[in-house]
């Protein structure tokens, strides 16, 4: 029985096509928000509504029962946003909003979840910033 001989040139193209095929995956899975928007106003402590009409539910970010607390987080969260570029990821279907970053974000969807995305090295994520200071204004993960 004649064993048939693989042929170099195929070999190098059948990893060739591989190595673009994962590339292409991977670019795809890339998100580039490209467009920063600006925020409008702050809505019942954990929401904030987008100059473009969109209102964003602070994913993670629930807020104790009381005026007082949710007028604290309105103001807290207006001064925080107010007249800065803001980007919104989608993850899984909730919204995480990230301020302050250098440039615009590439949220990788490989990336791990504590880590900032490509661009936003000194930006925060607005949510877990509130979650952080849970004693200031009763904010409580959802």
């Amino acid at each position: 029985m004649k064993r048939k001989r693989v042929d170099k040139k195929m070999i190098v193209f059948g990893i060739i096509c591989l190595i673009v095929t994962l590339s292409v995956i991977l670019i795809w899975r890339m998100r580039v928000q490209g467009v920063p928007v600006r925020f409008a106003q702050a809505v019942a402590g954990n929401s904030i509504v987008l100059t473009d009409g969109r209102t964003i539910k602070l994913f993670g970010v629930g807020l104790a029962n009381g005026q007082e607390n949710e007028n604290l987080a309105n103001e807290y969260l207006t001064a925080l946003l107010q007249g800065k570029n803001i980007w919104i990821e989608e993850v899984g279907g909730s919204d995480w909003v990230w301020v302050g970053c250098e440039s615009s974000p590439k949220f990788l969807w490989l990336r791990k979840t504590e880590e900032n995305p490509i661009g936003c090295k000194k930006g925060v994520l607005v949510n877990n910033l509130l979650i952080k200071i849970d004693g200031l204004f009763s904010l409580k993960p959802r």
